[in-house]
């Protein structure tokens, strides 16, 4: 059979690109709303992923470090700083009950 038709050549090449970001805009090493603690010994939600770096997403604080509950919660873009990254995942039994 022929060869397609550099137009569908093309058009097949920029929806591969689309459907790549895409998949990259929705996997993440931490999935949307799973509970972490990060290295500060905060505890924090999964709000966003981060198609740069999987390993740095964006949460909201809901414990401090002592456990207590900050009011209101706290965005943090771990993408913009190096001092505080995600330790370890949490699984719900493992929240504070407050």
């Amino acid at each position: 059979p022929p060869p397609p038709p550099p137009t569908t050549l093309l058009s097949s090449a920029a929806s591969d690109v689309y459907k790549r970001q895409a998949l990259v805009n929705e996997i993440s090493a931490f999935p949307l709303d799973s509970f972490v603690q990060l290295t500060t010994g905060e505890i924090a939600r999964v709000l966003a992923t981060n198609p740069e770096n999987l390993f740095r997403p964006q949460v909201q604080v809901l414990w401090d470090a002592d456990w207590s509950r900050v009011d209101p919660p706290r965005r943090l873009d771990l993408s913009e700083t190096v001092d505080v990254a995600v330790a370890r995942m949490l699984l719900e039994n493992e929240l504070p009950l407050s």
